[in-house]
């Protein structure tokens, strides 16, 4: 089975790492689309991806998520 994940930035990584091995060993694919990279909350995002990716066989990592804002409002109380 594919599974995505998309994260707004990198820092939401280690909620979810457990649940991304889990998967792995199952043998499931893994997608994890992240929007940014930057939050101090992860020390070195790129490397700990980087190691993830190499660790884990059936993960991949994308970039480019992007969050949607409401412009007007209405909308921003509507959420």
């Amino acid at each position: 089975m594919r599974f995505l994940f998309a994260l707004p930035h990198a820092a939401y990584l280690r909620n979810f790492e457990s649940t991304l091995r889990l998967l792995s060993k199952r043998g499931h694919e893994v997608v994890l689309a992240i929007g940014s990279l930057g939050k101090p909350a992860l020390e070195a995002p790129e490397r700990r991806l980087s190691e993830l990716t190499a660790e884990l066989p059936g993960l991949a990592v994308e970039h480019g998520v992007e969050q949607i804002a409401a412009t007007k409002k209405e909308d921003r109380l509507a959420r």
